[in-house]
């Protein structure tokens, strides 16, 4: 058997399925791409064994059909450098030879058959929606940098989709930020709900297109998969009840600030210079036309302070946030201008976008940090 594919295509794709996998794996195969040379395509896979990815490269040419599992490190680090051009797998047994235009290198291959299916969904328990690429891109982009890494909550360490017959609802949360974005642009026949783990979630921000590809979502309680034009991901999803997340999000916070967003994003990214180490600490002082922000770190005697123009009717207000979490929660936003709901300085302040997009809500929930006055 032998193909001939263009490098830059390859490479592009085996980086991209190379975040799937492990080092040190207890399965050595899986420290291994699974190649898949099917007429006119090279169907590519990865796995750590909870989640898996294929996707697919046109072929130029090819003589022959047939499976090869090849060291990923050794075939990532072999094309590195190769240049845009066609390069050439001729296969002979376990002996794979990868030629092009002024070299060559031989790998081995190892057992594609020993190579893990990956677990579907069970069809007479599974729930199925259609959705589009860029709605499932729009909502992981505005949620899945939220997520928590803690081992003692582990269903806060994915994102909740809450689908209804009329919306789908996307939240992530670690306990001192919430984002919830719901979107009327998808919906199920039934009501159905599951924690989706970050690391299939991140691969899929990175590989969905922003367009209307279908994108056909099957699931049940235990796996689920995402089936889109030349892609195909499995995972094992996170099992356990979801916190009420609709509980903790505040109604009634009577103070509302209207600012530019960018404008608080570059003064943020430039207070947080002069934050405390141990807890990336900003005081918004917030006045009818101004939030003064400023940070100081009294271990190195470093201060810094930033004005920037905003829209407040109601009392000034001292409150303090996390630099970085704010900054993140900002960048999630597209909107020009973004509103402050706030109550006082000890309760949860609400971000929302002051122009929502057609057919979705934002919301974005940060607890405040202590202020020493």
């Amino acid at each position: 058997m032998n193909f001939t594919i263009t490098s830059s295509a390859l490479y592009a794709q085996l980086l991209s399925i190379s975040r799937v996998i492990v080092t040190k794996s207890a399965f050595p195969i899986l420290d291994s791409f699974l190649l898949d040379v099917q007429e006119g395509k090279l169907v590519i896979t990865g796995s750590d064994n909870e989640t898996r990815l294929s996707t697919e490269v046109p072929l130029i040419s090819q003589e022959g059909t047939g499976k090869i599992a090849i060291s990923a490190k050794m075939l990532i680090d072999g094309l590195k450098e190769v240049s845009d051009q066609p390069v050439t797998f001729d296969v002979e047994g376990v002996k794979v030879r990868v030629s092009y235009q002024n070299g060559q290198y031989e790998l081995v291959s190892g057992n594609a058959e020993e190579y893990p299916v990956g677990s579907i969904p069970e069809a007479d328990k599974a729930d199925k929606i259609i959705i589009s690429s860029e709605v499932l891109k729009r909502g992981l982009n505005h949620t899945i940098f939220a997520v928590g890494n803690d081992e003692l909550r582990p269903v806060m360490n994915g994102v909740y989709l809450d689908i209804t017959d009329k919306d789908i609802t996307f939240v992530a949360s670690d306990g001192h930020k919430l984002i919830k974005y719901s979107t009327t642009d998808a919906s199920g026949s039934e009501n159905g709900a599951f924690i989706l783990p970050s690391k299939p979630g991140n691969l899929l921000k990175g590989l969905l297109k922003n367009n209307d590809d279908e994108v056909a979502l099957t699931f049940d309680g235990k796996q689920a998969q995402f089936l889109a034009p030349g892609l195909d991901l499995r995972c094992r999803l996170l099992e356990g009840r979801y916190p009420n997340y609709r509980s903790v999000i505040p109604t009634n916070n009577p103070f509302h600030v209207i600012v530019d967003r960018l404008s608080l994003v570059g003064a943020l990214k430039r207070v947080q210079v002069f934050t405390s180490q141990e807890n990336n600490l900003v005081k918004l002082s917030i006045s009818s036309s101004q939030i003064l922000l400023t940070a100081q770190d009294l271990d190195f005697s470093i201060a810094g302070e930033e004005r920037v123009v905003c829209s407040y009717e109601g009392e000034p207000m001292n409150i303090g946030f996390k630099a970085q979490f704010m900054i993140e929660q900002l960048l999630s936003c597209e909107a020009e201008q973004v509103e402050l709901q706030l109550a006082d300085p000890s309760r949860p302040g609400v971000m929302i976008p002051v122009d929502s997009e057609e057919g979705g809500e934002l919301i974005m929930l940060l607890m405040p940090l202590l202020l020493n006055e």
